[in-house]
């Protein structure tokens, strides 16, 4: 199966995992499962670094780049598809694109 991490899910595998649910934890040691991780967790983490909510020891790039070799997984695409669905607002990206329905590559 396909999974693809919530901001919050990915940022725990790697820095709380007792924070998981054993479901949750279970899935991502699954090897039968695919982990995949959208460029807008990528950017939302960026955003808790800025604002203090993530601190880290090194550069967030340092950061990302050492997380990605630990846990390697799928980056998925932001699809074209989505993008012109997306209602034009002052939100983040991340709520515009979750609000899109999802529709299958064809």
């Amino acid at each position: 199966m396909k999974l693809l991490l919530d901001t919050h899910i990915w940022l725990w595998s790697l820095v709380a995992p007792g924070r998981l649910s054993r479901r949750v934890a279970r899935a991502l040691e699954d090897a039968d499962n695919e982990l995949w991780l959208s460029p807008i967790s990528v950017w939302e983490f960026l955003l808790l670094v800025e604002r203090g909510r993530v601190i880290l020891k090194e550069t967030p790039r340092a950061w990302l780049e050492a997380a990605w070799s630990r846990a390697p997984m799928t980056e998925a695409a932001t699809a074209y598809r989505v993008t012109p669905s997306a209602k034009k607002s002052t939100n983040p990206p991340r709520v515009e694109i979750m609000a899109c329905p999802l529709s299958k590559r064809t």
